[in-house]
């Protein structure tokens, strides 16, 4: 049988003293309660002794445990099989890293006749033994006697008598010795015997025979010259090499550097804040894209696009980018309806999903995106293993009208809205900045769909209408796949200032087929300030109960105001981890043996009867101290004596801790 269940009590006596009097409700609870302790290490025991199948547990029985009897009836310790050995029934021997078990007394031959007649039974195969000590090294041999010397290979250098002017940019052919060294790429230097100053210089672009062939690119000198002499020569250098100036640094050539990196402004872009740079900047992200090279916006720059979107299409594959704008702004046009950076894989199937590489986009500045038209900083469909840090997002005077379910600086979608697998996944949302215009931001980040496996941590809100909103891929109809919302969602350590709807979701809730989130939690945010109209966590969007409900909480609402946290008009479950902490510091009476008395209320704002209270005293004296919410905004204290006499506490301090019911 499986192992007992743990004893535990299931009523607590000390809460009958309160209606029943002279009742030793708290000696009762001390005295199962010490039942439980011994029960407890009943069954501590039990476990290092028997499984849960009702066999002896593994390893207990050792070979000194076993009595005398057993010791000597076969149980000796087993030795390596040798030939032409008496072995007697049950004697153990190892053979090929196996324990073997006579069962036909005989006399050995070879082992595998033996084995094969029956005379040995396999036991079971034996874990191999720790690797011994590495030997000393042996002494070295003595140096064998040199080889003779081979035969002297083809060399270079080499000279012609052919007359030859000097020019550059074209192909040159020498008559000269037969069997030289010279290959094809090979860099080599023609020149003047009489006057080294004179030469032609380049790559052997042929060499057959005696005909050597040079494709000249660097020249010395002028004039026409019969008395050429070859020499290898160096690649000459394209850019001068640099070494940085910390201390290991080797010389790199430049080149290197230049190559790894594209600017903005390599590809014509302006950054003055009124040329339109669309064009330039889209050829920059095409290179950047394609070329899996990191692209930057130029530090100082404003860059400004109208006309067009901003696209980056990757296309099915694997392929991840990099684009880096510290310093640098992007600025779409507020009299049209433009994308700052729309972000594109309309076929994303990679091999296995796990090889698609990240795609980062940071420290850039996306400014007046949702002016008039505008809709959105960023919008990402499809995306997989994407990277959105420490980017900053400012809506110009005009956000919309709030609360608008339009406009956002960071979109996120599936593909296609009736495939679910389209959808974004594995991507992090960080240390971003979202501010609102006059009249605020619409949404900070809206999330359409099959948005899994995210992280949004770090950022901070300001004035924004609805920072985190929650899209079906479709409401519009009755689907599993338009009812579909992200899952598996963090939202941690996050800062909320002048919201309406901190997180609100747009699910179906009504229908065959409703909208859920799984996987949700939502933990060490602040939340400085929640308008009146709102609620924080706006939980009415959806109608269906998750396997997973969401965790909220512990969370810090600076205001206090805590009825304005939830919003939960089809109370779904959430797993709220909240509590409401005050301390009191009280000078109770003297409270007489065996006895429960009411020593004071405490003002715990938001608290309503039922929520759940927990009370800390600050001494440990032996007293048990209990408390509920009586009436709204209190909770009343209660002690209990279980001891046999008085005692009479000085004052001290009580810690209450209301976990808020909703």
């Amino acid at each position: 049988m499986s192992q007992p269940q743990p004893y535990s009590p299931q009523h607590s006596f000390v809460s009958d003293s309160a209606t029943l009097a002279n009742f030793p409700g708290q000696a009762l609870d001390v005295e199962f309660n010490s039942i439980k302790t011994t029960t407890d290490g009943i069954e501590a025991n039990l476990k290092l002794i028997q499984r849960d199948d009702n066999a002896l547990a593994n390893g207990i029985v050792t070979y000194d445990s076993l009595s005398l009897d057993l010791q000597t009836a076969g149980l000796a310790p087993a030795t390596a099989w040798v030939a032409a050995k008496a072995y007697l029934l049950g004697n153990s021997v190892v053979q090929n890293s196996n324990l073997y078990r006579c069962a036909i007394a005989h006399t050995s031959g070879t082992f595998a006749t033996d084995l094969a007649a029956g005379k040995w039974a396999l036991v079971g195969a034996l874990a191999a033994g720790p690797t011994g000590a590495t030997g000393a090294t042996g002494a070295t041999g003595a140096t064998g006697a040199t080889g003779a010397t081979g035969a002297t290979g083809p060399g270079y250098g080499g000279t012609s008598s052919t007359s030859l002017v000097i020019a550059n940019s074209t192909t040159k052919v020498f008559t000269t010795q037969a069997g030289l060294a010279y290959q094809l790429g090979n860099y080599v230097r023609a020149s003047s015997a009489a006057n080294g100053a004179n030469f032609m210089e380049g790559t052997v672009s042929a060499y057959a025979g005696t005909s050597l062939s040079i494709a000249v690119t660097q020249i010395g000198g002028s004039g026409t010259f019969a008395d050429w002499t070859f020499t290898i020569a160096g690649q000459p250098g394209t850019l001068s090499s640099y070494t940085q100036s910390e201390t290991g640094a080797v010389s790199s050539p430049l080149v290197r550097r230049l190559n790894n990196t594209l600017y903005a402004s390599e590809f014509g872009a302006v950054g003055d804040d009124s040329t339109n740079d669309r064009v330039a900047l889209q050829a920059f992200i095409n290179a950047v894209a394609s070329s899996g090279k990191e692209g930057r916006f130029d530090p100082g720059k404003k860059f400004f696009s109208s006309g067009a979107d901003l696209t980056i299409t990757n296309g099915a594959g694997n392929t991840g980018f990099t684009l880096i704008g510290y310093g640098a702004q992007l600025r779409t046009d507020p009299t049209q309806t433009r994308v700052g950076l729309r972000i594109f894989r309309p076929s994303f199937t990679p091999t296995r999903a796990e090889e698609a590489r990240i795609t980062l986009i940071e420290g850039l500045s996306f400014n007046a995106f949702q002016d008039a038209n505008a809709q959105w900083g960023i919008d990402a469909t499809g995306v997989t293993n994407v990277v959105l840090r420490n980017l900053s997002f400012t809506s110009g005077a005009d956000g919309g009208t709030a609360p608008n379910v339009n406009y956002a600086a960071i979109r996120m979608r599936q593909t296609d809205p009736t495939d679910g697998d389209t959808g974004c996944f594995w991507t992090e949302i960080e240390n971003c900045r979202f501010k609102g215009g006059a009249t605020g931001m619409p949404n900070a980040i809206r999330l359409d769909g099959a948005i899994n496996a995210m992280s949004i941590t770090k950022n901070n809100f300001a004035n924004v209408d609805t920072p985190i909103r929650f899209v079906g891929a479709d409401t519009t109809v009755d689907t599993v796949a338009g009812a579909t919302v992200g899952n598996s969602i963090k939202i941690l350590d996050n800062s909320f200032e002048g919201i309406i709807e901190g997180i609100k979701f747009n699910g179906r809730t009504t229908g065959t087929n409703r909208t859920r989130i799984v996987g949700l939690q939502i933990q060490n945010n602040r939340i400085e300030s929640v308008n009146a109209l709102g609620a924080f966590f706006q939980y009415s969007g959806l109608n269906l109960d998750s396997e997973a409900p969401p965790i909220l909480g512990p969370n810090y609402l600076s205001s206090g105001d805590w009825g304005r946290y939830i919003l939960n008009t089809n109370a779904l479950t959430i797993d709220v981890r909240d509590e409401l902490v005050r301390k009191v510091t009280i000078d109770p009476a003297s409270l007489a043996a065996n006895s429960s008395a009411t020593i004071g209320t405490v003002t715990v704002n938001s608290a309503v009867v039922g929520d759940q209270v927990r009370v800390e005293m600050g001494v440990d004296t032996g007293l048990l101290v209990s408390g509920y919410v009586s009436a709204a905004n209190t909770v009343t204290i209660r002690l209990t004596n279980p001891t046999s006499g008085p005692v009479d506490l000085l004052s001290t301090a009580f810690y209450v801790r209301v976990r808020p019911k909703y």
